[in-house]
């Protein structure tokens, strides 16, 4: 697997057990739709939570919660629209958040 992948996925399952903690219940990960994807989808109370994850073991390309930029947001956007159809209708209270990583561990993935 390569470096970025290993890291994404590092904090994406680091993400939901720290929002499981925090008393999040996690309803789906990785959703796919046509036009986008959502790490997670989380409640907390009566709100459904559309997150993106971001994982930087640097900042030369800056933080990791400005990678999500309009284009990223627009898309999640679409992809919840398309969950909310799907899986949860008529679902009023939802939340985009971006749970943001930065690390100084290196992995060596060969």
């Amino acid at each position: 697997m390569e470096y970025s992948k290993c890291l994404g996925s590092f904090g994406e399952e680091f993400a939901v057990r720290v929002l499981m903690e925090m008393g999040f219940v996690i309803h789906d990960t990785n959703y796919k739709a046509r036009h986008g994807e959502i790490d997670i989808i989380a409640k907390k109370g009566s709100t459904l939570h559309f997150i993106e994850v971001k994982t930087r073991s640097t900042d030369s390309c800056g933080a990791p919660e400005d990678a999500v930029d309009d284009r990223k947001l627009e898309r999640m956007k679409a992809a919840a629209d398309d969950y909310i159809r799907r899986k949860r209708p008529g679902w009023r209270d939802i939340s985009f958040d971006v749970f943001a990583i930065s690390t100084d561990v290196i992995w060596d993935v060969a």
